[in-house]
Order: structure tokens, then C-alpha cells, then sequence
């Protein structure tokens, strides 16, 4: 709905002859002006005009001393992200409401910033960023070169984390283009997205899934015309669901022999638990979040830490640690040893600004803050300034020389996407200590 601006003025009521006897009401003169609220997409001031009323509304209103660990090796441990709120009948859960509401007026963002501990400057940086993206599309829609279906959902993820929808005044046509990117996508291969049909589908599958459930989330009354994720998405959710393990997890080429890939499965439970929250009915899709919840529970070590595959022999790995105590959160439940997880996490933060840890920093950040408190303010203290400090002047983050790594050609958009994201986290989501966060109990 378009409102006209109107100028400020007295309201006219025209009042019918009261009944003999009844006493003449009092009206209440109301007076309206015309305000601005910027949209969410510029930090320098695009605006829309919005009717505001002068008189408010009756509507109701664990210490590990030597960790020596290189984050990222492989494509298996080279993808991460977060959403938020489903919750089986566990402990707290994510929202979207309002969680994800708050991200897109700019009021309630920079409230949220400052409340979190961001620094002023960081919204500029995000734009920076976003802007360096829109830069970077290929003509038909996509990101990258190797991995464009992956790439894309990245970067959707990127936008969308900023509340960049399809009417964006700055963006909209961006993600026109690269939502129906990957619908066509879906269209073209029965449903499954992926650059090439391999063994690595399930990760470009995932990332893509669960940036078209967030895309639709945030575009359902969208004015501007684009493909119909929906279908898209009732294409797309049932290769997940089917594609998951009978011991909850998922692997490489959707493969049964085995539990699961925990970095798999992170990208896997996201997608469904941003499926799930569009609204849509998927058959299956609660029973494979339990499912995948009790898989969560047997990857986790006694120190805390969490294991790649269960059936591996080897021990926890403190760069899938993020990947377990978030996607815990995100099926509604506390890690039983989420204590000592994020213990680990503080206790290994490096110093200095490597492409090779982004893959665990991304996880961890969003593990911290779903905590809060003393957790999140001693990793933000330390991330945060990392983070922006490293920025380069065009908008994008570097990729270290001899870290390529398996995203290959598209490191540096696989990065930058990564970095804005880490610098969405103050806003994207409710922390599970805020107030207004619901309780499924």
C-alpha cells in the first residue's frame, strides 16, 4: 500500500445532533504531520513517507590452553551461516517475530546495534559491502564462477541480513536477478540447486534452500515482480528432508552409508529451520529436526567440542564447535555441554585478521551472541574491530595468499559475504536473552 503525504492539519469531523436528554461528547482534536523513515537499505538517507499520529494509538502495543587449530581446510569445513527459531518443545528458540522484524526498521536496528555492543561506523561498512556485491553480478543474476548457485545464496543471505528485499530502492533489482537465478536453477534440475551434480550438491543445495526461505520470508508482499520462490521451495525442501540420514545427519551426495557431516548437516538444518519458518507445510520437515537435534547431541565430545563424523575416531574439532552449539540452539535446545563449547571459543580468538578462520569465526560469533552476557561481550571485544579493521576500501574482505581454498575462484565474494554477515549479527536475530524473544513453553 502507497500512502500519500499530506500537510499537517486539524481533522475534520462532522458530528450528528445528539438525543434530548444525552449529554454533548467531547472530541478530541487530533492533529497529524507528516514524518520520514529512512528505508533500511542506505546508511547515507533514501526515505519514504509514512502518516505518524502525535497522539499514540490504544493498540496494545572451558580452557583450552594450547588449541593450535587452521580453521576452514576443505570444502566440508568451508560454508557457514545462522537463522533462527524452531523449537520441538525445548529450551528457547530463535524468532522471526520480532527477530526478524527489527532488522528492517532502521530505528530498531541501530538500537540493536548500540545495545550489542556495535560500533556506529558498522552499518557503513555493511553497505560498503553490499554495495561491492552488487558490483561483482554476473549479467544472468549469479556470484562467482565455480560455485555460482552456493556464491548466490551467499549473497542473498548478505542482503536479506540487512532487510534488502525486491522494492529495495538500491538493491531491488540486485535481488530480483539473483533470486530468480535460483529458481530458474531449481526449475532447470527437478529442484536441486547446485553449480554441477557431484558430491558436493548437498552444500550448494543447502546454502541455496536456505537463502530462498529467507527471501521469501521477508518478500511475501513484496510490489515488484519475481519468480515464485514457493515453488521453488516445495521443490527444494523435500530433497533435504529426504536426502537426511537414519541417524539424523546428512552427508556428501546425500549418501546413507553413515550418521552425518556435521558441516554438512549445519548448512542442512539451517535450510529447513528457514523452510520452516516461511509458513509453507513440508511433509516431514518436524520429524527431520528432531531428528537432526539428536544427532547434534551424539557429535558433541565430553570437553565440548564437536566431532566432523561420529564414526571418524577423531576427536572434536574446535572449528565445527560454532556449527553445533548454533544449529542446537536453532531446534530449541542448550547443548548439554554448551558451557564448555563457548568456553573453547573464547579461549582460542586470534589476534589478527585470517581468510582461513572465517568458515569458524562466522559460526562462532553467532554461538557468543545467541549466549549474550559476559560470553558475547568478551568475543565481540576482540571480533568486532577484527572485522572491521580488515575491510579493504572497496567493500570486500582479502583473501590470504595460499588460501584460496575449496570455494577456488569465488574466495573473495565466499569471504566478504561471511564478514558482512558477522557484521549483520547485532540486528539479524534476537539473542536468546532478549526479552522480547518468545518462549515455546
Amino acid at each position: 500500500m502507497i500512502l500519500e503525504p499530506f500537510e499537517s492539519g486539524v481533522a475534520e469531523l462532522e458530528i450528528l445532533p445528539v438525543a434530548e436528554g444525552e449529554e454533548k461528547p467531547e472530541i478530541d482534536r487530533r492533529i497529524f504531520t507528516r514524518t520520514v523513515l529512512p528505508r533500511p537499505s542506505p546508511a547515507d538517507g533514501a526515505t519514504i513517507d509514512l502518516v505518524v499520529a502525535l497522539v499514540p494509538s490504544s493498540v496494545p502495543a572451558i580452557s583450552l590452553a594450547n588449541v593450535s587449530e587452521s580453521f576452514g581446510t576443505g570444502l566440508g569445513n568451508d560454508f557457514g551461516a545462522g537463522s533462527g527459531g524452531f523449537s520441538p518443545g525445548g529450551d528457547w528458540s530463535l524468532s522471526y517475530e520480532p527477530g526478524m522484524k527489527g532488522r528492517c526498521n532502521q530505528t530498531e536496528r541501530a538500537k540493536r546495534l548500540r545495545e550489542n555492543g556495535g560500533s556506529p561506523a558498522l552499518d557503513r561498512k555493511v553497505v560498503a559491502a553490499l554495495d561491492w556485491l552488487q558490483k561483482e553480478q554476473n549479467p544472468d543474476g549469479s556470484w562467482g564462477r565455480v560455485y555460482p548457485v552456493a556464491m548466490t545464496g551467499f549473497a542473498i543471505l548478505a542482503f536479506s541480513g540487512h532487510c534488502e528485499t525486491v522494492d529495495s530502492p538500491r538493491y531491488g533489482k540486485t535481488l530480483i536477478k539473483a533470486i530468480n537465478y535460483l529458481v530458474d536453477a531449481s526449475r532447470d534440475s527437478q529442484g536441486l540447486m547446485a553449480s554441477k551434480p557431484g558430491m558436493h550438491s548437498p552444500y550448494e543445495h543447502g546454502i541455496a534452500t536456505y537463502a530462498l526461505a529467507e527471501a521469501y520470508s521477508l518478500n511475501k508482499n513484496a510490489r515488484a515482480r519475481v519468480n515464485r520462490i514457493s515453488n521453488a521451495l516445495r521443490n527444494a525442501v523435500p530433497i533435504i528432508i529426504e536426502g537426511q540420514t537414519k541417524g539424523g545427519g546428512w552427508l556428501y551426495s546425500y549418501r546413507q552409508s553413515g550418521t552425518g557431516d556435521l558441516s554438512i548437516s549445519g548448512w542442512s538444518i539451517q535450510a529447513l529451520k528457514a523452510a520452516q519458518l516461511t509458513g509453507i507445510k513440508f511433509t516431514g520437515l518436524d520429524r527431520a529436526m528432531v531428528e537432526a537435534l539428536a544427532y547434534l547431541k551424539i557429535a558433541a565430545t565430553e570437553d565440548g567440542l564437536y566431532r566432523y563424523r561420529i564414526q571418524d575416531g577423531q576427536p572434536g574439532r574446535l572449528s565445527l564447535t560454532g556449527v553445533g552449539v548454533l544449529c542446537g540452539r536453532m531446534l530449541g535446545e542448550t547443548m548439554p555441554r554448551e558451557e564448555r563449547s563457548l568456553a573453547a571459543i573464547l579461549d582460542y580468538q586470534p589476534k589478527r585478521f585470517r581468510s582461513a578462520d572465517l568458515y569458524a569465526l562466522y559460526y562462532h560469533s553467532q554461538a557468543c551472541f545467541q549466549k549474550g552476557g559476559d560470553t558475547w561481550a568478551k568475543y565481540n571485544r576482540v571480533q568486532q574491530r577484527l572485522i572491521i579493521d580488515s575491510q579493504e576500501s572497496d567493500g570486500s574482505w582479502p583473501v590470504a595468499a595460499g588460501h584460496i581454498g575449496a570455494a577456488q575462484a569465488d574466495a573473495k565474494i565466499y569471504h566478504t559475504c561471511l564478514c558482512t554477515l558477522m557484521l549483520e549479527v547485532y540486528y539479524r536475530y534476537l539473542s536468546a536473552t532478549d526479552t522480547r524473544l518468545r518462549h515455546p513453553g
